[in-house]
C-alpha cells in the first residue's frame, strides 16, 4: 500500500509536466522533431511562376518555384526555414537560392513563397535528377520534405545562337602588343547579347564587342587575364549579377591604397524609363517596357556606384543606346510616344574626376547602329581600330583622349560620317573627360 501511494504521488507531481509542457527535443535516427502540445501538421505543393511542361526546364530558363505551404495543425510552426539540396545539380548548372526563411506559419494559415532560379545557358546535353525541398523550424527541427524530379535539357536556340564567337573583321586582326603591365589594373565587362524574354531583339554583336576588347585590354594595355571579370564570358548578366560585380566583386579587387585602375564596358540595350526619364541598363532579365529601380540599373545609380570607388583613374565605356530603339531602328519601348521616351540627359552623365573618361556609343535620343559587316557595333568597331593606332594621329605611340575623341566623332571619317551614309541617321558619341589623359602607349 505503501508503494503504491508513492507511485500516485509521483504520477500525481509529473502528469502536469507532461500535459503542460510545450517544447522538447525527440531524436530518432537523424532526424529531430520539436513535440509540441498542440502541434502544427505542415504539408506543401511546388509548382513554378511561369508555365513548364512535364517538368521539363530547358538551358538559359529563368522562372520562380512557388512553394504553397498550408499549417493543417492546431499549434504554430515556428520560425520556418526551407532549403534546397540536389546531389543532382551542380550550383553553376541551376543557380538558385538554397535557403529562405520563411518565418512563422499560424495554425489554419498557407503561405506562398516565391524562390528564383536561373538555369544556366552553357548546359550541352541533357541533365536529369531530385532536388529535395525540406521544411525546417529553426533551420534544426523536421517538418516535413519532398523530392520534385526535374530534366534540364540544352535550348537548340540557345545553343545555335551562343556558336563559337570568330573574330575576323580588320580590328580583330593586328592587335598591337605592347610591353607595358598594369598588374594593378581591373576590368569588368558586361555583355548582354540576348534576353530571357524572346520578344526582345537580340544585340547581334555585343559578344563580339566583349571579346574582342578582352584581347586589346591584354595585349595592349596589359591587363592580367585573371583580373578581367567576369570569368566566365557566357555568365548571364541579371539584374543581380550586373549589381554585384559593381558593387561587391569589383571592389574587392581593388587595392586599398587607391593605385588601381578601372575599365567598365557594358555592351546591350539600354531603355528609358517612362515614369521618370532616367536612363536604364537592360539586363538579361529586364522587360525594356516596364524598367524601374526594381529590376533594371539606372544610369545615375551607376554612375554613383563607379564614384564611390577608390581608384587612380577610372575609364567607362557604355556601347548602348537609351532611346528606346535597337542597333537596327526596331522598337523596344512598345506603344510609347516619343515625347515620353526623351531621357534627361542631365541624369547620371559623367563622374566628377578630371583623371576618368566616360564614353558613351550615342547622345540619348539617338540609335547607337550595328555595323554587320565587321560584325561589331559601330561604336565598339571605331574605338577597336583608334586603339589598334588609327587614332595616334600624331603619330607619336600614345593615345590620348583627345585623339581618340577626333578619330571616333570625325564627321565625314569616323562614325558621324559612317552612321550618316549606311543609316541615314544621326549618331554621335558622347565622350567626357580630360583631353590630354593618355588612353594608352603603343611603344
Amino acid at each position: 500500500m505503501g508503494n503504491k501511494m508513492k507511485y500516485y504521488v509521483i504520477l500525481i507531481v509529473l502528469l502536469p509536466l507532461i500535459v503542460f509542457a510545450q517544447d522538447y527535443e525527440a531524436k530518432s535516427g537523424s532526424k529531430r522533431m520539436r513535440i509540441v502540445k498542440n502541434p502544427p501538421i505542415v504539408n506543401f505543393e511546388v509548382s513554378y511562376n511561369k508555365p513548364v511542361s512535364n517538368n521539363i526546364l530547358k538551358a538559359g530558363e529563368i522562372n520562380d518555384f512557388v512553394i504553397s505551404i498550408t499549417n493543417k495543425g492546431t499549434g504554430v510552426a515556428k520560425d520556418v526555414y526551407i532549403d534546397l539540396t540536389s546531389t543532382d545539380f551542380d550550383r553553376s548548372v541551376l543557380k538558385v537560392v538554397y535557403t529562405t526563411k520563411i518565418g512563422d506559419v499560424l495554425a489554419g494559415e498557407t503561405k506562398d513563397v516565391t524562390i528564383p532560379f536561373t538555369v544556366s545557358p552553357d548546359l550541352n546535353k541533357p541533365v536529369n535528377g531530385m532536388l529535395k525541398f525540406k521544411l525546417t523550424e529553426k533551420g534544426e527541427y523536421d517538418l516535413t520534405e519532398k523530392y520534385f524530379p526535374i530534366k534540364i535539357i540544352p535550348s537548340t536556340e540557345q545553343m545555335a545562337y551562343e556558336e563559337e564567337i570568330i573574330l575576323n573583321s580588320d580590328v580583330d586582326k593586328n592587335i598591337p602588343i605592347t610591353p607595358y603591365k598594369r598588374p594593378n589594373a581591373i576590368a569588368v565587362i558586361l555583355t548582354v547579347s540576348r534576353y530571357a524574354n524572346k520578344d526582345i531583339p537580340p544585340v547581334k554583336f555585343a559578344k563580339h564587342d566583349g571579346k574582342a576588347l578582352r584581347e586589346y585590354l591584354i595585349k595592349t594595355f596589359g591587363y592580367d587575364p585573371d583580373n578581367i571579370l567576369p570569368k566566365n564570358e557566357n555568365e548571364l548578366i541579371t539584374y543581380g549579377n550586373m549589381k554585384n560585380y559593381i558593387k561587391n566583386v569589383l571592389p574587392n579587387y581593388i587595392r586599398q591604397d587607391g593605385s588601381s585602375e578601372i575599365f567598365i564596358y557594358f555592351a546591350g540595350h539600354g531603355a528609358p524609363s517612362v515614369n521618370n526619364k532616367k536612363a536604364y541598363f537592360v539586363p538579361y532579365d529586364a522587360d525594356p517596357n516596364f524598367v524601374s529601380d526594381d529590376n533594371a540599373y539606372s544610369m545615375d545609380a551607376f554612375y554613383d556606384d563607379i564614384s564611390a570607388l577608390k581608384a587612380s583613374k577610372k575609364i567607362v565605356v557604355i556601347d548602348a543606346c537609351f532611346s528606346g530603339s535597337t542597333g537596327e531602328g526596331e522598337v523596344l519601348v512598345k506603344d510609347a510616344s516619343s515625347v515620353l521616351l526623351d531621357v534627361d540627359e542631365s541624369i547620371g552623365t559623367s563622374i566628377d574626376d578630371t583623371n576618368n573618361i566616360v564614353m558613351r556609343s550615342s547622345t540619348g535620343q539617338q540609335v547607337s547602329n550595328w555595323y554587320p559587316e565587321k560584325n561589331h557595333s559601330m561604336f565598339t568597331y571605331y574605338l577597336l581600330k583608334g586603339l589598334q593606332g588609327a587614332a595616334d594621329l600624331n603619330q607619336d605611340g600614345t593615345i590620348t583622349l583627345g585623339e581618340m575623341k577626333s578619330f571616333i566623332n570625325h564627321q565625314d571619317n569616323g562614325l558621324p560620317g559612317m552612321a550618316r551614309r549606311k543609316y541615314g541617321r544621326k549618331q554621335t558619341p558622347v565622350i567626357s573627360g580630360d583631353d590630354n589623359n593618355v588612353l594608352v602607349r603603343l611603344r
